[in-house]
């Protein structure tokens, strides 16, 4: 992801800032809280002290590490999943046969209170006051999902506004996610994939809450502890024994064989989790920061593994640093800790790719001032909230400042990715546009262009052209080789079709060989179209001559440009083009959604508009592309499949929310 906003930006400012901010969130939501859970189940399980289980599960997580790359991570985590969701739903079933059903779920998580008098005589505390939220009945709305819009835990307009910038950064722009699906085989199979991980995302609800509301129907007593001093003679946290609820479920409920697995599964997962943290801080440290600040042009492999490990190490180190804070913020419940930390500081991040991949206008300069205002912003509001912690649950009143006690943490996630939209789109209209090099193939209404360039760094202000017809116009062209250099190019008349060789002499074009690499020449059509051609070959007499062809250029296949290019090469387009526009768009809504043809778009052929061609862009980008086509009977599966799984969810969605 930080080489995607290098390409679309260019620059390195935003790749540095989302590379620190990656390895921040890393150490504030990932690796602390997998540490923390993890040592969580062990204590449970084993009746260890919390720090002797971290300090454990370190030691086996970098035996795991050590013994295998991404690759071991994939296979491990679908086995593990696997064992799971199975697992889980097991746990399920046996809890409701615990308490008979799921009609007794609804009405007994309502009536789970805890008795006072039997917790004072069997654990001696003292007649000091009580937590009132812990004695009370649960709210009358808590088996919704979506509540008023000032409720302290899940108001549905902070919900819906400052969730949805937190999950788009997770499961779209974070390396660990992004890093798997980029795995993928092909494009058919990181879609399915993907659409494999929104059906298991519904599971949560039946697999997940369902058992923690079980659990506080069978011991309510341990889980809804009434007092600090309950709280830590229960699970040794002064703020709340939630985290607990799951595992003690797991060795009240499960039989001695399946308990077993069902701990070990999800320890070991945990352990893939880390793994897949470690090896994609790892990467990014190294690549994005660490080899830019040595200042030389190669680095080592084996220093660059070393400098990963010891990178680790330093992650490791802060991150159980951090693990007193996990346990004391949000009343001690690990999942509303995660939010809150995404909820400060992602929005920024989410708001940049969203300007840069559906905003063509979007520059470098209003990216870089949009993150740097909304990041500003979330540290200031992450720093009140640990300057000024919740008060403990046995006091009567709140002193802290409005904007921490009132202002819920998903409000403020909305306000920062809305400030940093707001900031990007100003700076962008203040400052000079992208270039076209930055915008090819980056954006969603670009992504099928040909490239511009080779690199966005490397390319030429093309909008700096003049408009005249000149048969001398120098531009910079990506060749076939990856290769790019001043190229002339002779505009086509009417009466035929030139091209003169290209001016790429230099010795950085050479092989180690001394020879001169392939080039492609791009001749431009009267229409306004791309053709490639075989660079011509210097005769004797001083003529260009391409071979077999007796100096005519041979056109391999042909696609338009677009932008500014096409119209000054094609002139005005008629009325009828618009036409022309409907019919292809709607074709192409119904191809993507059955499957049942290619898009007039895509549907290259030899001297029609389509794919590029295989000489220009080179034997790699050919390989790639191929990556990226789909059989229609694999597209239609999976577009049948996301329409069912995104209607299964908002029939969950609404369900729980009514």
């Amino acid at each position: 992801m930080p080489g995607y906003l290098a390409r679309r930006f260019g620059g390195r400012r935003l790749r540095v800032y989302l590379v620190v901010l990656s390895l921040l969130l890393y150490v504030l939501t990932k690796v602390s809280v997998d540490l923390y859970a993890g040592a969580v189940f062990i204590q449970q399980s084993l009746g260890w002290d919390l720090y002797v289980s971290i300090v454990s599960l370190i030691g086996a997580t970098a035996l795991l590490t050590m013994a295998g790359g991404l690759a071991a991570v994939i296979y491990t985590d679908t086995l593990q999943a696997a064992l799971m969701v199975g697992g889980a739903l097991t746990l399920m079933v046996l809890g409701l046969v615990k308490v008979g059903g799921l009609q007794n779920v609804w009405s007994g998580y309502m009536e789970a209170v805890p008795n006072v008098t039997a917790i004072r005589a069997a654990y001696n505390l003292s007649a000091g006051p009580l937590c009132e939220a812990a004695i009370a009945r649960p709210h009358a709305n808590s088996l919704k999902v979506l509540r008023g819009p000032f409720d302290s835990e899940t108001p549905w307009p902070g919900f819906l506004l400052g969730q949805t910038p937190a999950s788009i950064w997770y499961w779209c722009t974070d390396q660990v996610i992004v890093q798997r699906m980029l795995a993928a085989r092909d494009h058919s199979n990181a879609k399915g994939a993907t659409l494999l991980a929104g059906a298991l995302k519904i599971l949560p609800m039946f697999a997940i809450v369902v058992p923690g509301m079980i659990a506080r129907i069978l011991m309510p007593d341990e889980l809804a502890c009434v007092s600090p001093e309950h709280c830590t003679a229960v699970c040794g946290n002064p703020a709340g024994c939630s985290n607990v609820a799951y595992p003690r479920l797991v060795l009240a409920v499960m039989p001695t064989g399946l308990r077993g697995l069902m701990m070990a599964v999800i320890v070991a997962a945990l352990m893939s989790d880390l793994d897949s943290i470690f090896n994609s801080a790892s990467s990014i440290f190294t690549l994005d920061i660490y080899r830019h600040a040595r200042g030389v042009t190669r680095v080592s492999s084996r220093e660059l593994m070393i400098v990963g490990r010891l990178w680790v190490v330093v992650m490791m180190a802060v991150s159980v640093a951090w693990v007193p804070v996990v346990v004391s913020m949000q009343g001690g419940q690990m999942f509303l800790y995660i939010q809150e930390m995404a909820g400060y500081l992602t929005p920024p991040v989410a708001a940049i790719f969203l300007l840069g991949v559906f905003w063509k206008r979007c520059n470098e300069k209003g990216a870089f001032c949009g993150g740097l205002v909304g990041s500003t912003l979330g540290f200031a509001r992450l720093l009140l909230a640990f300057i000024y912690p919740p008060p403990d649950c046995t006091q009567p009143h709140d002193d802290r400042p409005f904007i921490v006690r009132d202002i819920h943490y998903m409000y403020t996630a909305a306000a920062l990715f809305w400030t940093t939209v707001a900031v990007g789109i100003v700076a962008s209209l203040l400052s000079d546009p992208p270039s076209r090099e930055c915008v090819a193939n980056t954006t969603f209404w670009t992504y099928s262009d040909p490239p511009a360039s080779s690199s966005p760094s490397s390319s030429a202000d093309d909008d700096d052209d003049d408009d005249g017809d000149g048969d001398g116009k120098k531009r910079k062209r990506a060749l076939g080789n990856g290769v790019t250099c001043a190229e002339t190019l002779n505009l086509v008349r009417k009466g035929g079709e030139r091209a003169a060789a290209p001016t790429c002499a230099s010795a950085d074009d050479r092989g180690d060989d001394g020879s001169r690499p392939p080039v492609v020449v791009v001749v431009v059509t009267e229409n306004g179209r791309h053709q490639s051609a075989p660079a011509p070959t210097p005769t004797p007499d001083g003529a260009a001559e391409t071979p077999g062809h007796g100096g005519a250029a041979a056109v391999d296949e042909e696609w338009p440009l677009s932008g500014k290019r096409s119209r000054r090469a094609g002139g005005a387009r008629d009325s009828s083009g618009r036409c022309e526009k409907v019919r292809r768009g709607l074709l192409k809504a119904v191809n993507w959604l059955c499957g049942t043809g290619r898009d007039p778009d895509e549907a290259g052929s030899e001297g029609a508009p389509g794919k590029p061609s295989m000489g220009l862009l080179g034997e790699d980008l050919a390989q790639r592309l191929r990556l990226l086509e789909e059989r229609p009977v694999d597209k239609a599966v999976l577009n049948v499949g996301l329409c069912l799984i995104c209607s299964v969810g908002v029939f969950l969605y609404v369900y729980f929310s009514v």
